[in-house]
């Protein structure tokens, strides 16, 4: 069996240090990684729990020092506590947060579980990503980016050579007009979010856009909530919404399950949610939006309060039997393989109004809280226990390192 080393950061610790609610929220709580170390632990695996970069540092400077002074010139483990690392951590501060442990063990050529540094960076930030899918032509809403010019960073649009405009000039509408998909995204509604958020996190009562009177005041919204970070702005897809679970790496990779999101307009009219109300703003009681439309994508206060269930349900679907989550599964695979991710992970996807399968975004990392995250679920509704999910993503992960086998019969 493996030592295993489980990196993550838990946002109590975070809190703990005077973080908001909000800047934690990608974090992982105690539960999740409970379920993790229980699992690893149950399949016969030593783990060691690390809590942060910092932390994994100190193992890493406690190894090079052991190393010095130690003659033998036997190096199988370099002195760490670990064989390999099963990687949890999102990271904390800059747009590449979640490739920053997994760039350092890289370096380090420390072996990992789930996408490599470059693919984690990528799928962090939802505009380049959609550059690549575009290249692989793999569908994706047309888009432009909102530059947020209080940013000390250089987050001004990829895909132009235009410099920032200021926000007092109509970013949205020049963001629109510097787009290569500008004819596009003269249609309404448009959706707009945070460029390099997960989580649903900047997604808000008034992201879906209407008309062009709403365009400059929604993007607006989103940037004093989130200053300095550029905004994605794309055409909203009507279709149905789906989740794709998937475990494997490049060719091994393959569909664990498709779970359906439906939102449920007869429980958005009979609870109201703070935050999740008219599109032009109320107290929060009204669970409808604008002229009695109901909710129809997942929003930041939705989940936040702990009222998923309200507003959606999950439903497991079957793509043998069902045309539209088979393209779902198809969609989704593709994509996972173009973009790189590895070992597990999610895709999510939506259905235009022409009926095409269009790839929203990426979870490389996905949450494995035991009995409650999307692809422990997902893999239960394929009749896989949750140690079977945690070992088919170890196995994934070993086909890079193939020294570790040998190394798991030794100890």
């Amino acid at each position: 069996m493996l030592r295993i080393a489980v990196i993550y950061e838990l946002q109590s610790d975070f809190l703990a240090l005077g973080h908001s609610a909000d800047d934690v929220r990608d974090m992982n709580d105690e539960r999740s990684v409970a379920s993790v170390v229980s699992g690893l632990e149950s399949l016969g695996h030593t783990v060691l729990r690390i809590g942060d970069f910092k932390t994994l540092l100190r193992h890493l400077a406690a190894a090079a020092d052991d190393d010095d002074d130690d003659d033998d010139d036997d190096d199988d483990d370099n002195g760490l506590p670990f064989d390999m690392v099963f990687n949890l951590s999102e990271g904390m501060y800059g747009s590449a947060r979640e490739a920053q442990i997994p760039g350092l063990l890289e370096a380090l050529r420390i072996p990992f579980t789930c996408s490599d540094a470059a693919v984690l960076a990528l799928c962090l930030d939802k505009a380049r990503t959609k550059m690549v899918l575009q290249y692989h032509n793999i569908p994706t809403a047309p888009f432009a980016l909102v530059p947020n010019d209080d940013d000390d960073d250089d987050d001004s649009d990829p895909s132009s050579a235009e410099p920032r405009r200021s926000p007092t000039t109509t970013p949205a509408a020049d963001a629109i007009a510097r787009s290569p998909h500008a004819a596009a995204l003269t249609k309404y509604p448009l959706f707009a979010k945070p460029a390099a958020e997960g989580n649903s996190k900047g997604v808000l009562p008034s992201s879906k856009i209407r008309d062009a009177d709403q365009l400059e005041t929604s993007v607006r919204e989103i940037c004093q909530r989130y200053p300095g970070r550029p905004i994605l702005l794309e055409r909203f897809l009507p279709g149905s919404e789906y989740t794709v679970g998937i475990v494997g790496t490049g060719a091994q990779a393959r569909v664990l399950g498709v779970t359906h999101y439906r939102y449920l307009e007869q429980q958005q009219q009979r609870r109201g949610v703070d935050g999740v109300d008219g599109v032009d703003g109320g107290d929060g009681v009204g669970g409808s939006q604008e002229g009695g439309e109901g909710l129809d994508f997942m929003m930041d206060a939705v989940k936040t309060q702990g009222v998923i269930g309200e507003y959606v349900t999950q439903e497991p679907t079957d793509p043998s039997t069902d045309a539209e989550a088979q393209s779902a599964a198809d969609t989704a695979l593709a994509a996972y393989r173009a973009i790189g991710l590895r070992d597990a992970g999610r895709v999510d996807v939506r259905v235009d109004e022409k009926g095409v399968v269009n790839v929203l975004e990426f979870n490389p990392l996905a949450c494995l809280m035991r009995d409650y995250s999307a692809l422990p679920r997902i893999a239960n509704n394929a009749g896989w226990a949750y140690e079977r999910l945690l070992q088919e993503i170890l196995n994934s992960a070993m086909r890079r390192y193939p020294w570790l086998s040998g190394r798991r019969r030794r100890r």
